[in-house]
């Protein structure tokens, strides 16, 4: 699952409160998991201090106190927490503390990540293509998915 910005919060929520799955339901649907593979954050929402009203708007106005812990996805962080690469610019200075908070949640429940963290680039930058720094990102990505064995490796030309 990838997610930038918004989508990014929304992919941090997704991998840290998900649905186990019930392998006695008659229910096909309600055996699988919703948990996802991996996860790929981009300038992503992720940490949020007991002051800040994010979670409560976004929980909405007559959330329970879990519902709005949920929109929270540092503090559900877990061992079961998938895989994650996540991406992100100093520049985007609101949202850099927020990926290295996030990294240190992962690292400390020994969950594999990896962070990258470019100087230049401000918020939605995309793929970055047209920054020779930032272009180098999903090569990155590329690589991260392909050493977790997430790619095929392309089928090879033969020689002439």
């Amino acid at each position: 699952m990838i997610g930038f910005s918004a989508g990014g919060h929304l992919t941090g929520m997704t991998e840290t409160v998900f649905d186990a799955g019930d392998p006695t339901s008659p229910d096909p649907v309600e055996r699988v998991s919703s948990r996802p593979d991996f996860a790929i954050l981009a300038y992503a929402a992720l940490v949020f201090d007991a002051n800040d009203p994010t979670p409560k708007m976004l929980a909405g106005p007559n959330a329970s106190p879990e519902m709005v812990r949920q929109t929270m996805p540092s503090i559900n962080v877990t061992p079961h927490t998938p895989p994650t690469f996540i991406f992100q610019t100093t520049e985007d200075r609101s949202l850099a503390t927020n990926a290295t908070g996030f990294y240190d949640a992962l690292f400390a429940a020994k969950v594999p990540v990896e962070l990258h963290i470019f100087e230049r680039g401000k918020h939605g930058v995309g793929l970055g293509m047209t920054d020779p720094a930032l272009s180098l990102w999903p090569l990155l990505l590329q690589n991260w998915l392909a050493g977790r064995g997430l790619l095929e490796e392309a089928p090879r030309q033969a020689k002439p």
